[in-house]
C-alpha cells in the first residue's frame, strides 16, 4: 500500500536526520506537515510535485535555505521542503 503524504514527510524527516546525524530540532510533525502543505507538495527549487517516497528522486526532503555550514539554523523560517534530487544537488552549500 502506498504511503500517505503524512507518512512520506515523516519518513523524509527521519531519513534526513539519520543521514546527517542531527536531532529533529524544534519542528513538530504538525509543523513539518503544514510546511509541505503550504508548498502544495512542490519542491521549493524546481517546482516538481513530490510524490515519491524513501530514496526516490521526487521524494520530499527537508532543506535548509541557508545551509547550516553557512550559519543557517533549524528554525522553521530556514526550512523548506525540496525534492531529494534538488536537495542532493545543492549539497551542504560548502
Amino acid at each position: 500500500m502506498p504511503l500517505t503524504k503524512e507518512e512520506q514527510i515523516e519518513l523524509a524527516w527521519a531519513e534526513h536526520h539519520a543521514t546527517y546525524n542531527r536531532p529533529a530540532g524544534n519542528l513538530t510533525i504538525a509543523m513539518r506537515w503544514r510546511l509541505a502543505e503550504q508548498q502544495n507538495w512542490r519542491c521549493c527549487w524546481c517546482g516538481i510535485r513530490m510524490e515519491g517516497a524513501g530514496f526516490a528522486l521526487d521524494a520530499p526532503t527537508f532543506e535548509h535555505i541557508v545551509p547550516r555550514s553557512k550559519g543557517g539554523t533549524d528554525e522553521l523560517d530556514n526550512i523548506a521542503v525540496a525534492c531529494r534530487r534538488c536537495n542532493e544537488e545543492r549539497g551542504s552549500g560548502e
